[in-house]
């Protein structure tokens, strides 16, 4: 699926993103999952993808804790998300356990940019799917409050972390 409203909202964001050392891009999008999944009106309902999500999570929030680039596991977690990949039946629950495998993508040892990418964007797809039943458009994107939240949430998390890479860079600066 196409997602314009998104694209459209976060073009400037994400190429700030992109300019992210990996451990702040990493901050950002595990801080905006976590968000937009605890916020959720109503949980995920599949005990084995709430699982996936709920253990995804802790590992991802713990590497952003030890200041890790990439979140550690893939090989561990990739047959769980292979075995749910035709469970996840609920509308969102598909792009929240895909967002979650984004997590653990490292090249060597960083969360590319076009993982990250896609952890915000399918964050972004799973909320929207569970705020509404209606056909995805344009136009029911911009009218859905809950898609407005999670780009707003997203652009924060962005803007914070730049400024926390622009603190850094000031700080390794002065003699």
């Amino acid at each position: 699926m196409v997602i314009s409203y998104w694209d459209d909202e976060m073009a400037v964001f994400l190429s700030q993103l992109e300019s992210l050392p990996s451990r702040l891009r990493l901050r950002v999008c595990v801080e905006s999952i976590a968000w937009t999944i605890r916020t959720l009106e109503s949980p995920i309902q599949d005990p084995n993808v709430a699982s996936f999500v709920s253990d995804g999570l802790a590992r991802a929030e713990s590497a952003v804790n030890q200041g890790l680039d990439f979140t550690p596991g893939l090989a561990e977690f990739r047959p769980r998300f292979n075995d749910l990949f035709e469970e996840a039946v609920d509308p969102g629950t598909f792009q929240f356990i895909n967002a979650g495998l984004f997590c653990f993508a490292n090249a060597g040892s960083e969360l590319p940019f076009t993982a990250a990418v896609n952890i915000l964007s399918d964050s972004y797809e799973g909320a929207l799917y569970r705020a509404t039943s209606a056909s995805i458009t344009t136009e029911v994107e911009r009218a859905t409050p809950r898609a407005r939240e999670v780009i707003e949430y997203q652009q924060g998390q962005i803007t914070d972390a730049l400024g926390n890479a622009q603190g850094l860079r000031t700080i390794d600066a002065t003699p």
